[in-house]
């Protein structure tokens, strides 16, 4: 698993509606941001 350091991980505000998220791939969490809301989902 490829190690990612995300230097500013807080990119919604927290007095609104999360509008970004950062993006999972099959090696895990990458540093691209995507706009929306992230899909509910578990990690096994």
């Amino acid at each position: 698993m490829a190690q990612v350091t995300i230097e500013d991980p807080i990119i919604n505000s927290p007095f609104m509606e999360p509008q970004r998220y950062f993006r999972f791939d099959d090696q895990g969490i990458t540093n691209q941001i995507v706009e929306g809301r992230r899909e509910s989902f578990y990690f096994i």
